[in-house]
């Protein structure tokens, strides 16, 4: 009986969080997103290697297939904070000259956020957040994702 009662308690709390989902927001999605120019110097000045690539690729994949590749507006810190997470990455694959991804924005304070600098005629980009090895010539290898990330443009 107490976890009957448990469960009901817990049940109520979770329908009740479902039912306070704001109706009026819609979420955008987005398509083919260019996270890394293959073979072309990133913003910070790093070629990412065909093998920090593939594993990119494979990581996000994993994170998709358990449910979702959470990323951040302006990730900072080597873990995903879910009080940050603004979309969800749905594919990633690489068409030749870049990887580029699909996703949707999540009804968190900061996905309405990047919604709103969206609608207001803010430019975004998408751009990879982990930990790697950088040897001679910046180019990165061993590289470890943490989450793609929504960041302004510089």
């Amino acid at each position: 009986m107490i976890m009957k009662n448990i469960w009901n308690k817990i049940k109520s709390v979770f329908e009740f969080r479902i039912e306070t989902v704001s109706p009026e927001y819609k979420l955008k999605v987005f398509k083919n997103e260019v996270i890394i120019e293959i073979g072309k110097p990133s913003a910070n000045g790093r070629i990412y290697s065909q093998s920090a690539i593939d594993t990119i690729i494979d990581m996000c994949r994993k994170k998709i297939s358990c449910g979702g590749c959470l990323g951040e507006l302006d990730g900072r810190d080597q873990n995903i904070n879910l009080g940050n997470v603004s979309h969800k990455i749905t594919a990633i694959r690489n068409n030749g000259k870049q990887i580029v991804c699909d996703g949707r924005l999540i009804d968190t304070p900061k996905g309405r956020l990047v919604d709103t600098l969206i609608n207001s005629g803010v430019d975004i980009k998408f751009g990879c957040r982990g930990v790697g090895t950088i040897s001679d010539g910046n180019i990165i290898t061993d590289y470890q994702l943490t989450s793609i990330d929504i960041l302004p443009m510089e």
